[in-house]
This record gives C-alpha cells, structure tokens and sequence, in this order.
C-alpha cells in the first residue's frame, strides 16, 4: 500500500512511495508526532537522479526489516533537495562539521526540534567501506537517544553553536575586508593553480566534477590578461568535452567523473550543469575561435532541446540507472557497434572515439574523443572531409539506435532556478553564436517558467498547484534576475529589464542582510529551518549572492542609477580575502570581482527591433569575447518614457537609421552605422 509521499508533486519522492517505510514529507505534522511519541527524527535527503539514493533505498528501504525497525523507532520524513535547497545546505553544513565530507544520500538524525545530532551520508544495509551497517546503525542511535539523552543534548547545542557560527557570515580574521577586490583575484588564481591538474585539466584528483563557476572565474581573468589562468579554463574545458564525462553521441555532460581523465563518468545529467556549462563553451569560442567549443555548446543545446523539454520548460535530471544497471543507456557493446555501424563507419568510430572490441568499461564502451578528426583522417588514409562526414553519419546511427532503449527515468519537475539558468544560457548562446532559434526558445521557456511558478503574484521554487506550494528561494530570483537580463541583453524587450528590476526590489525585500548586502537562501517568512543559510558558497550551482551581486553591477551600468553598484561593491569587499584564499567554494564571487574595476563596455544599439538591419547590428554588438559589455537594443518606439534620461540613452534615441554607440570610461567612439565595422572593432582583444 502507497505511503503518504503518494500524494506529493515531486519526482524524488513519489520514487519512495511503495517503500514500506512509514514516511512524511517535510511538513509540522511529523515533528508534532515525534514530540508526542518522544522519538528521534530521521530525515533522508536525496534527488531523482542519484545513483546511491537509489542503492540505499534498494537495499534498506524496501526491506521489511529495516523498515519495520525505522517505523517502530523513528519518525521518519524524506526531503527532495531540489524542493528545498534550504534544509539540504543546513544539513549537509552539519554533515562537513561532523565528518568532514557529505553529500547524497544525506542521512540525519534529529530532535523533534528539528536539531541534528548525528549526520552521515550513504549507510549500506551490512557493513562495508568502513562503514556500519544501516540497522545496527539504526538500534545504536535509538538506544542513544532513548538512553543517553544528556549526551544528546550536548551534542545538539555544539552543532547548533557550530551551525550558527557558520550563517553568521562573520570573516574568518579581522582583516578579512581590507583585501582589495584584485588581489583577492589574484590570490584565487594562484590557488586554483596549486591544485590543477596539467595532464587532464580540471583540479584535484578523481573524482572530478566539471565545476563551471571556477573556469568561468580562470577565462574572466585572462580575459584581464593571465595567460595561465586562461589555459587552466580552456584546457579543462577541452579535456571534458573530449572525455566520456560529455555523451560523445547525444550531447550534454554528466554529472562528473569518477577518474581523473574525464572518461568514465556518473551517468546521471542535471539540468543545471548543463546549463552552467553552455555559457561557458559559448565563451570560450568567442574567445579563441575554436569550433570545437561552440560544437560542446551546440550539442549541449540540442541535448536540451530534444530530451529535457518538459513543454515550454526544461525537466530538471535524467537518472543514471536504466533496466536496473548504471550506464547502461549509454554505454556500447562492440557487437552492438557492429550490427549498427557500417565496416568505414566502425572503423572511424574505432578512430575518432576510441572504441575497442574489449571495451573500456565493464566490457562495454564509453566512446571519448580518442583522436582528433585530422589525426584520424591521416590515420585511416583519408581525407578530413570524408572522416567528418562518416562520423557525422555513424553518431547519428547510434543516436537513433540508443533511442530504440528503454531510457533512464526522467525528473520532470519544473524548478524555477534551473529553468532560470538554461534561460540565461539559451539567451546568451544564441548571441554568441549567432544561432537566434536559442533566443526563441529562451523567451518561450521564460513565459512558460511565467505560467507554471507565479501564482497571484507570488514566485514559487518548483511548478505547484494550489495544495504543493514552496515559496522561491534566494537562487530562484537571483538566476531568474540574470535570465532576464540575458534575455534583454538578446532583444531589447521592455518586459525583461522591468522584470529585471522588479524581481531585484523583491529579493532585498525577502533575502537581504542589510549589514553585510548578502542574501540568505531562505526568505524572511521561512519558520521551519533552525537557522537561515547564507547564500554565499558555491554549492553545485553558483551562489545566489554572487550572481545578485554581478546583476547588480550590470543594472548599474544599464540604468545608471549608482546605488546598484555600490550594492555589489559592498558584497565583493566583504567577502574578497575569504574568496581569494577559498576559490573553489567562492569562484562566483571572484568572477564577479574580475569585472570590479574594469570600467564597462556600453553598446547601445537604436533602431526598430524587428528590422533586419538592427538584427545584424545586434548580432555583431556581441562579436569578441568581452564579460564586462553590457549591451542594450533600444528600440525608440518601445522605450518607456522613464527610462529616456538614463545615461545610456539620453540623446541618443533620434537617429535615421540603425545605430551603435560604443562606450568605455566616458570615452565613446563615434557613431556605427555598418554592422561589420561593429564586428570588427569588437573582435580586437
């Protein structure tokens, strides 16, 4: 019989709905029992897509015994981490401060006050990898709390002291906020520097995760000049799109990679990494040049497009597991290959994607980018030509084999930050890259995320009817912020910087600390948690005060109202020493501080916005790689009134034919009437 996460809206959940666990979602009633009954809490955190999530739920969720002693000894509530970001970052923070480490699943055992005083992650159901078996662990911390409640309290108060200290946001040394904003960036490269590895790119050893905020800070600033810091993003970029971590024949990224080479990923696909990483590759092509990464950014793009369209939005994960093995969807048997593939088309496979008769992974084949075209050409005695057009013809074959699978499962609810970010990225690929369906399909997916998370005016977290409402969190409006400046930046509608603005005004109203300009995840309405995060560190997405602060920054530069730069400044000051000495935790504050001191180039582009002349105009204002440009597309005939005497604007709106205005420190060159000399001037370093 179904339990009650039955009746709920999100995807994780309704997994654990047969389990025979007696479980609740986060919600008053459980804590009420637990306080009647005078029972521990145990909360499991986890998300549609997680590999071990579904390994602990295998083993002991669904078996009656460790069921049967969780129902008579706990009161126990399962929490998707996608619907509420806020209580997975406080538990998971109590999880580093007690172990050191953490992740998902996340298990954490409470007082009725929601307090935890023990957190561990994946319990196997017997022990092994030096860990305890789950139902003696189960028994153990029963018989402590039933027992040994003194001790338990004591515990209680050094992690809720320990938890406070952490949300205090206070700096670590009372010098903290004397660090200027450069050497804060310049200290964060250095040590980035440190743990990057020259071999295969990325930092650290396995495993590896893609982590787009510390490439997007490396390619900001040797965009300021640091050749070394803009080959630590380029090749980390390169080597993960070349490695099994990139599905070489669909498109789009995994999760990470559990070696250090990128080849054998977690086969789960988030929606938000992907999103993360489209910009990113979009960039580095403007950059360089390299039609390799625009190809990373298009095929992550149509991945997207073709497999995560939920409607008009986009779902949030794709599994790793399917028919009950991970990888299986993605992974290829030689004789498969074979049956499939044409001998030429075999033998460029062979070549260009390293695949192998005995296989790379469990005797199955993870295809990664072996050797180039040209190398591969030369390899088989033929042309370039010939190799690419085979290879196009082969991965087009598997795609439509792979298709003929029974696919991993799909999370398919709509959450308003990941939207939010692929709507960013869909805006400023589309720029980037010339490719204008981007941009239409950004402006659908932001009135769809219109249509299914604001009711009555209010911003949800996660698609809701009228019964599953979870207000937005800090990230939902900061991402949301961003996408809409992305999606002005693209077309110059109105509606999206007055949204722009709007949802700013809200967020400080919901979100702000005023001391410190930073923002708490969870809103000042929020009364189930037992401290409000900060929104400060990095998680697998990028801090919502970093991404606040440097839409600050640009809203200054478009409205020329001061106070907005100053909002992010006093963010950046705040936290530059912490950031500088902790990059990998901060890299999004540090790329917003690489565009602190770089005065802005304004590129105001007048003209109707439907006619083809200001297209291409437009279309040239983003040629070159420049972070710190602000463009705005100033159609006269849509122009409120109000924003006429803003600084960008002012005088400029009467011309006779489309026109750019170039500007950088109060220095503007003279007026551009021909799109191709905007191209050219943009594209200078």
């Amino acid at each position: 019989m179904p339990n009650r996460l039955a009746h709920e809206t999100s995807s994780y959940l309704r997994q654990h709905a047969e389990n025979p666990v007696d479980w609740y979602p986060w919600c008053a009633e459980a804590f009420a029992r637990a306080r009647a009954e005078d029972k521990p809490v145990l909360v499991s955190i986890g998300y549609a897509a997680c590999h071990w999530c579904h390994v602990m739920a295998h083993e002991s969720f669904d078996d009656p015994e460790i069921a049967r002693l969780m129902n008579e000894r706990f009161i126990n509530i399962k929490v998707d981490r996608e619907e509420r970001p806020d209580l997975d970052q406080i538990y998971q923070t109590a999880c580093q401060l007690m172990t050191g480490g953490g992740g998902w699943p996340l298990t954490v055992f409470c007082t009725p006050e929601r307090e935890p005083f023990y957190v561990g992650t994946y319990f196997p159901k017997t022990p092994r990898y030096n860990l305890p078996g789950f139902g003696p662990l189960l028994a153990a911390v029963s018989e402590t709390y039933a027992k040994q409640r003194t001790e338990v309290e004591r515990n209680v108060e050094r992690m809720k002291a320990a938890l406070a200290a952490v949300e205090a946001g206070a700096p670590s040394e009372p010098s903290a906020t004397s660090v200027s904003l450069a050497a804060a960036v310049t200290t964060g490269a250095e040590e980035l520097a440190r743990v990057y590895d020259s071999a295969h790119g990325g930092f650290g050893g396995a495993p590896k995760f893609p982590m787009p905020t510390v490439c997007q800070f490396l390619l900001r600033h040797g965009a300021m000049g640091n050749e070394a810091s803009l080959e630590m993003a380029l090749t980390t970029l390169r080597k993960m799109s070349e490695g099994g971590v990139c599905d070489q024949v669909g498109g789009g990224f995994h999760r990470y990679s559990v070696d250090e080479r990128w080849l054998v990923p977690h086969f789960e696909k988030m929606l938000y990494d992907n999103a993360l990483l489209i910009p990113l590759y979009t960039d580095a092509f403007c950059r360089t040049g390299d039609n390799a990464y625009r190809d990373a950014a298009r095929a992550t793009v149509n991945y997207l497009c073709r497999e995560m369209r939920e409607g008009d939005a986009f779902a949030s994960s794709h599994d790793a597991d399917s028919e009950g093995e991970e990888g299986k969807y993605y992974t290829w048997g030689w004789d498969e290959l074979r049956a499939q593939l044409s001998t030429e088309e075999l033998a460029v496979v062979g070549q260009v994607y390293g695949a192998t008769e005995g296989g790379n992974f469990e005797g199955k084949n993870i295809l990664f980018r072996a050797a180039s075209i040209s190398d591969s050409a030369a390899a088989l005695g033929r042309s370039v030509e010939e190799v690419a057009a085979t290879l196009h013809t082969a991965r087009q074959g598997l795609l439509n084999r792979r298709a003929q699978r029974l696919a991993p499962g799909r999370a398919t609810q709509l959450l308003t930050g990941w939207n939010a970010l692929t709507i960013a990225a869909l805006a400023h690929a589309g720029m980037g890259l010339a490719e204008p369906e981007y941009i239409a399909t950004a402006e659908t997916a932001w009135d769809a995320v219109h249509t299914h998370c604001v009711r009555d005016g209010s911003l949800y977290h996660i698609a809701a009817d009228s019964t599953h409402n979870v207000p937005a969190f800090a990230d939902d409006y900061a991402y949301l912020i961003a996408a809409a400046i992305a999606c002005f930046f693209a077309t110059g509608a109105p509606k999206y910087l007055e949204s722009a603005l709007g949802l700013t005004s809200t967020a400080e109203r919901r979100f702000l600390d005023p001391a410190t300009g930073q923002l708490y995840l969870s809103g000042t309405d929020t009364a189930d948690v037992i401290v409000r995060p900060r929104a400060l560190n990095d998680q697998p997405l990028p801090s919502a005060t970093a991404i606040y602060a440097e839409c600050c920054f640009r809203l200054a530069a478009l409205t020329g109202i001061e106070s907005y730069r100053d909002k992010a400044h006093m963010i950046w000051r705040g936290v530059a020493a912490n950031a500088g000495r902790h990059p990998m935790a901060m890299a999004a504050l540090l790329a917003g501080m690489t565009l602190a001191d770089v005065p802005p180039l304004e590129i105001v582009i007048v003209g109707q916005v439907r006619a083809a002349v200001t297209r291409e105009m437009l279309a040239a204002g983003w040629a070159g790689y420049h972070p710190e440009r602000i463009i705005f597309p100033a159609d006269p005939a849509l122009i409120p009134v109000s924003w006429r005497d803003w600084p960008l604007l002012a005088g400029r709106l009467d011309v006779e034919e489309p026109t750019a205005f170039v500007c950088r420190a109060g220095v503007c060159q003279a007026p551009i009437t021909d799109p191709q000399l905007l191209r050219t001037i943009l594209k200078k370093p």
